[in-house]
């Protein structure tokens, strides 16, 4: 059901488990592919942070901005 997309504690109360905790702790093992679900979704709802993230993460993508260049000349 967890990876169905239905919310956590709706997963505890139909499985009987006394708290949501339980559930967690008992199927945590399919949380990895709902968090790289979220992190996708994530990038829809903002590329332009995600984009702004491979640009600082990539060196050669670097603007003098980004790169902590103040445009400051000489020692």
């Amino acid at each position: 059901m967890l990876t169905k997309g239905v919310h956590p504690k709706i997963v505890s109360e139909r499985l009987g488990h006394a708290s949501i905790g339980i559930t967690l702790d008992t199927y945590s093992h399919v949380l990895p592919a709902m968090q790289q679900e979220a992190a996708a979704a994530f990038d829809e709802l903002f590329p332009e942070a995600r984009s702004r993230e491979l640009r600082d993460a990539d060196p050669l993508q670097r603007t003098p901005r980004s790169s902590g260049w103040t445009g400051g000349g000489g020692l």
